[in-house]
């Protein structure tokens, strides 16, 4: 995605150039400030670089933030079973499948052992409470 957007950003610097040719028969003080006019533009071309590389600095942040948030939910579920059969409530309500929860622990940065452990508690806590909803 990031060589998409510079060969787009390449490509509207280098059509910036063509669109404005030079007329030959112009006197050179107005070549003096068509030059200086052709750099601004070639200046200001190149801050959008400077701020397309801030965007996505702010988006990587932004992401590392959600996985730091993520990581530390789940690790307040692994410490407190209130908070992890809380949480399991809602996901039964939601309907989030055991296999989900544990692929989102794994990417937030959980370690196996205690993201499998949830996921085994989580699989215990549904079919009781299927039991409980539906008794036979």
């Amino acid at each position: 995605m990031r060589l998409s957007v510079l060969l787009l950003a390449v490509m509207s610097f280098a059509h910036s150039k063509q669109n404005k040719p030079m007329r030959p028969t112009a006197r050179r003080s107005s070549d003096r400030s068509k030059r200086l006019t052709r750099e601004e533009e070639e200046r200001a071309n190149m801050g959008f670089f400077n701020n397309l590389f801030k965007g996505s600095a702010a988006k990587k942040a932004a992401a590392a933030a959600k996985k730091q948030k993520a990581f530390q939910d789940y690790s307040k579920m692994l410490e407190r079973d209130d908070a992890l059969y809380l949480a399991m409530a809602r996901w039964v309500d939601d309907g989030t499948a055991p296999i989900e929860i544990l692929n989102k622990m794994k990417a937030a940065g959980i370690a196996d052992d205690k993201a499998n452990e949830v996921f085994l508690r989580f699989l215990n806590y549904r079919s009781e409470t299927a039991c409980k909803r539906n008794p036979l």
